[in-house]
């Protein structure tokens, strides 16, 4: 043997030195024919090659290109000319798996962020939606307070003072009704809500007045209608009972008279129409204007027969 052949490739003892220096990435294998046969050689894996003893001069984890193998008969040795082809990795088929795993779990992870953001938007809209009831009962809070606030102030410019006694407020309440009872109606009708209200099962007698508060106008029992109020039976729906009493408004076309069913309408005074809103005037062919007729209908219900309408 002439050579120190400290390093092992594959099973194959031979002499490794540099070519061009250290960092060329060249080498030279010089393997002794009495260690190794050409077969030998051509079999070693280079790509991937097992590498042991002396290994300074060859970086680990490398795999390498045969450039060209020669044989010197002279020193009876196989001189291998080879350099770093690329870096190999071994079985990676375990950090593959894992890899794997990671990405399931990343994927899971991610999942359940995206059902996270969609929970806490759906709160989010939950919770705008609370506020804004929140800022709807403060502000019917508002307006209840000022409500009673205003109710309170009528009360005392009724009774001269304040009441703030429930007792006192309904003996004041029942004297107001009873004094309203003896008014006529042009005066009753100046504040409708200070007349006794409508209730069921009361015996009510023609000429008696109720206010009802749903329509905000004060109605009065037909001659030959007395009877018992009953709850299907509201002056509203019941017009051939009770008669709309309503004398606040002028009847002209600035100031017109609110129109209801069952009401004394009157030949040439105007009406407002609850339904449709709009101006109506009272009138027929042959009537004289001052005559009074009872219609169980609205205005826009008797175009053409009673009621003409007028444009705005």
């Amino acid at each position: 043997m002439f050579y120190s052949n400290n390093t092992i490739i594959h099973n194959l003892r031979c002499t490794v030195s540099p070519v061009g220096g250290l960092g060329s990435g060249k080498f030279r294998a010089l393997f002794e024919r009495e260690l190794a046969s050409l077969e030998q050689i051509e079999a070693i894996p280079w790509s991937a090659p097992q590498i042991s003893g002396d290994t300074s001069l060859l970086p680990e984890g490398y795999g390498y290109q045969v450039d060209g193998i020669t044989y010197d008969y002279n020193t009876r040795t196989y001189q291998v000319l080879f350099s770093i082809e690329s870096q190999y990795l071994g079985d990676v088929s375990g950090y593959q798996t894992r890899v794997s795993e990671l990405e399931a779990t990343l994927t899971e992870t991610n999942n359940h962020v995206n059902q996270l953001e969609d929970s806490l938007a759906e709160a989010q809209q939950e919770m705008q939606a609370v506020q804004e009831q929140v800022t709807e009962l403060e502000g019917n809070l508002e307006v209840a307070q000022a409500d009673v606030e205003q109710a309170r102030e009528n009360v005392a410019i009724l009774a001269g003072k304040a009441v703030t006694d429930g007792t006192e407020a309904r003996v004041l309440r029942m004297t107001i009704e009873t004094a309203v009872i003896s008014l006529p109606d042009d005066q009753a009708a100046q504040a409708p809500s200070l007349s006794q209200p409508w209730a069921v099962g009361e015996e009510v007698e023609p000429g008696d007045r109720r206010y009802y508060a749903p329509t905000g106008l004060l109605y009065k029992v037909r001659e030959g209608q007395g009877h018992t109020t009953q709850e299907s039976w509201t002056p509203d729906k019941t017009p051939a009972m009770w008669a709309v009493v309503d004398v606040t408004h002028a009847g002209t076309a600035e100031d017109p008279i609110p129109a209801a069913k069952g009401m004394d309408y009157v030949y040439g005074k105007y009406y407002s129409d609850p339904e449709d809103g709009k101006l109506y005037l009272c009138k027929r062919t042959g009537e004289e204007d001052g005559g009074t007729i009872n219609l169980q209908y609205l205005p826009h219900e008797l175009i053409g027969q009673y009621f003409e309408a007028v444009e705005a």
